[in-house]
């Protein structure tokens, strides 16, 4: 009988520390701390603007980057680019080729990768650049996150 209530105090005790513990560490931890941590980087959502390059002075689009843990998402999406209809142009990330979208014929295209399908999503962070050109490698849009 003094086992098993020895016992039943022990798990008891153990319970509560379980309970507690996480409170104790973050009431302990610097700003800093609960900044760096998984949880505080582990959800990105983040979107810019593209600026149109000078041959494209009409152009305009964004970028989107997504990341939650074990999944990545990144789109690009840019409009009045009629006069490119027909064509595929090239999106970069950071000067490295993401892929390539075709301009549909009201001159819009996009373009999407997620990792979650398999495909390849750009590393995304503060300072990133993107890049929409020709296959010649005229600039008809650019921005940078």
């Amino acid at each position: 009988m003094n086992r098993a209530m020895n016992l039943k105090v022990a798990a008891a005790a153990v319970g509560a520390a379980v309970l507690v513990m996480p409170a104790a560490a973050l009431a302990g931890s610097s700003p800093n701390a609960i900044r760096g941590s998984t949880t505080a980087r582990a959800n990105v959502n983040q979107q810019i603007q593209l600026t149109a390059g000078s041959a494209y002075s009409r152009a305009s689009g964004s970028a989107q980057y997504q990341a939650q843990p074990g999944q990545r998402e990144f789109q690009v999406e840019m409009q009045r680019l009629a006069s490119l209809h027909g064509t595929s142009v090239l999106v970069r990330v950071n000067g490295a080729t993401v892929g390539s979208m075709k301009v549909s014929a009201v001159g819009i295209a996009q373009i999407t990768r997620n990792s979650e399908l398999g495909q390849r999503v750009p590393a995304i962070a503060h300072g990133s650049t993107v890049t929409v050109q020709t296959k010649a490698g005229v600039v008809i849009a650019s921005g940078t996150f």
